[in-house]
């Protein structure tokens, strides 16, 4: 299923006002690859950093921004429909500043947080394609956030490994939750989960979870989760769950 030299992309015209917002808000992106100086540079792959990941959380009262490599950073934005861009609240991302384990996700970090903590101050350009896939069964996305100097990281809606497309094979219900939640899986193998705080904080973590068996949430406090999900399959996603 090796379709990487067979995709034909477009760009995107967006004439509603509201559709930038909604296209960002609806789904995951997963970084593909970083533009820094004209370098192309891949994400590792790797334990401790399987997937790196970028949400737009719109709550109703703003728009949070939520990013995850090794390290996490955390912001408000505010979404520029006319001129297809977005810009932090007061200039300000918070990342959070720990130490990886791997020396490889710490160079990582320092490049993909740099593209975000040096041009804080200025508008981030959106560029957003749909990719036409006859294989696909859900719509393909590609995002691309533009920094003010020229550096900019891709994103897709669905997550790419191996050099093959995998959209989720994973899915939370009920979302939102009041008390547990199950996970379905079409590869239908033993699953391990983790799940994160808007922070970037392991808050639980299971091994061993079969299809359709639950999970208990009851003691966490409403508000935004992200859980990642792999199986011995290879197969892995994040998807955001929200407490009720």
């Amino acid at each position: 299923m090796k379709y990487l030299a067979t995709l034909v992309f477009f760009l995107v015209f967006i004439n509603s006002k509201a559709q930038v917002q909604e296209i960002l808000t609806q789904y995951e992106w997963y970084l593909h690859t970083l533009n820094i100086n004209d370098e192309e540079i891949f994400p590792p792959v790797n334990s401790e950093m399987p997937l790196v990941v970028l949400n737009f959380d719109d709550d109703l009262i703003a728009i949070d921004f939520w990013t995850q490599a090794c390290n996490s950073g955390i912001g408000v934005v505010t979404i520029d429909e006319e001129n297809y861009s977005f810009s932090f609240v007061d200039d300000v991302i918070d990342i959070t500043l720990l130490l990886c384990e791997l020396e490889e996700n710490n160079i990582f970090d320092g490049d993909y947080f740099e593209l975000f903590y040096s041009n804080v101050e200025n508008p981030f350009e959106i560029g957003i394609e749909y990719i036409d896939d006859p294989y696909a069964t859900e719509e393909l996305i590609s995002l691309r956030v533009i920094s003010a100097n020229g550096d900019f990281a891709t994103y897709h809606n669905w997550i790419l490994a191996n050099d093959e497309f995998s959209i989720s094979k994973f899915k939370l219900f009920p979302n939102p939750v009041s008390d547990r939640f199950f996970i379905s899986s079409t590869a239908n193998k033993n699953m391990a989960i983790k799940i994160y705080d808007i922070t970037g904080k392991a808050i639980i973590s299971k091994n061993d979870l079969i299809p359709n068996e639950f999970v208990n949430i009851e003691e966490l406090k409403v508000g935004v989760y992200f859980v990642f999900i792999s199986d011995k399959q290879g197969n892995a996603s994040v998807e955001k769950l929200i407490k009720k």
